[in-house]
């Protein structure tokens, strides 16, 4: 896959999926962290987003997918991989948050994700095939992302430069999906996709 080739990752085993769980949950709490110190030469920046939007979990969902080679494989280390982060990100931001451990609170949210995330990633797992039911499932992330797009893009125009390097990963992610496929196929997700993301971002604008 399209994603994996950027990687340079032959295989992710578990061991690779803990590591990686850990160092992404241990770093997104920092990253929340200096968010809730609010240091004012960076406050506002959409690297913030990583602790409340989905589009950089579905990157990381998504280069999990590429290097398995069977939904079940796919569905068991997607789910390790948000029980194990997920978690981490709140423990790390105890020390900091004035709520103290009363910051796992929030946690609940993302726990009924991580669950979700079990039959999703077994789903997920058919765009490796790269058929057309690859494209019907892609979609749901298509439009999944456009909708984020779409809200990023709305405060990109009102309050620019924010929320640039977010709305520039998630065209970067859904370039990296449409590339992925080859021939007739890349062309008409690319097309579904340019529809997917122009139609959610006008509803957004006129507010539908």
């Amino acid at each position: 896959m399209y994603l994996a080739r950027i990687i340079k990752l032959k295989d992710f085993t578990y061991k690779n999926i803990i590591w990686m769980a850990i160092i992404c949950g241990v770093c997104t709490g920092i990253i929340l962290d200096v968010e809730l110190l609010k240091i004012e030469a960076i406050k506002d920046n959409s690297l913030f987003n990583i602790g409340t939007c989905f589009e950089f979990w579905i990157f990381a969902t998504m280069i999990i997918i590429s290097r398995t080679k069977k939904p079940l494989e796919a569905a068991c280390k997607v789910f390790l991989f948000f029980l194990i982060s997920q978690p981490l990100v709140y423990l790390v931001k105890v020390p900091v948050d004035s709520r103290g451990w009363g910051a796992f609170v929030d946690y609940k949210g993302w726990f009924i994700w991580t669950l979700l995330t079990f039959p999703g990633a077994f789903v997920a797992w058919f765009t490796n095939k790269k058929n057309n039911i690859s494209i019907v499932v892609f979609m749901v992330a298509i439009l999944f992302l456009s909708y984020e797009f779409a809200q990023h893009f709305y405060t990109l125009i009102s309050h620019f430069p924010f929320q640039i390097m977010t709305c520039i990963f998630i065209l970067f992610q859904i370039g990296c999906y449409v590339m992925s496929f080859n021939g007739k196929r890349r062309i008409v997700f690319g097309a579904m996709s340019t529809l997917s993301l122009v139609t959610i971002a006008t509803l957004f604008a006129i507010g539908f």
